[in-house]
């Protein structure tokens, strides 16, 4: 499973052979080292190994209820109405925030037909569900800035 938090984007999956942990694994070090910090408590004396031959570089191991506490207070911890926002306010611009609006913008691409179909109206115009191509420029392109869709019927 794929975790993007205010902390850092992770990948987590169950040990092959051990099926009481969880390998946390991340690209940056530092993502690891922010949820080592976010949860001292109880990661404190987990040390973060470094492959350069596995596809995530850095992982942590932990025990399926650790990962479970970690994991339900992430959660519990969401105050914010927008989690690019948040993640920009926190880390600051930089390459996670770009990686985390590619993201959006790859599954905004997903989600373009239906909102052809439905008549979508956001920051970029009113679009109807005409049939024909629609083309809405990727939010990094766009003069002012990124946008967000907010208001997703125009009433």
């Amino acid at each position: 499973m794929w975790l993007m938090t205010t902390h850092g984007f992770f990948s987590v999956v169950q040990h092959n052979k051990k099926e009481h942990l969880f390998i946390i694994r991340a690209r940056k070090r530092e993502h690891l080292a922010n949820l080592k910090k976010a949860f001292r408590n109880k990661l404190s004396k987990v040390k973060i190994y470094r492959s350069r031959e596995a596809d995530y570089e850095f992982r942590i191991f932990l025990h399926r209820d650790v990962a479970l506490y970690v994991f339900a207070r992430l959660i519990a911890a969401i105050d914010y109405a927008n989690f690019k926002n948040e993640v920009k306010a926190v880390r600051g611009p930089g390459e996670y925030t770009d990686f985390l609006t590619s993201v959006w913008w790859e599954g905004l691409q997903m989600q373009l037909p239906k909102i052809i179909q439905e008549r979508y109206y956001d920051e970029f115009g009113t679009v109807s569900g005409n049939g024909g191509p629609l083309k809405i420029n990727h939010p990094e392109s766009r003069a002012d800035g990124p946008g967000t869709f907010d208001r997703w019927d125009k009433q």
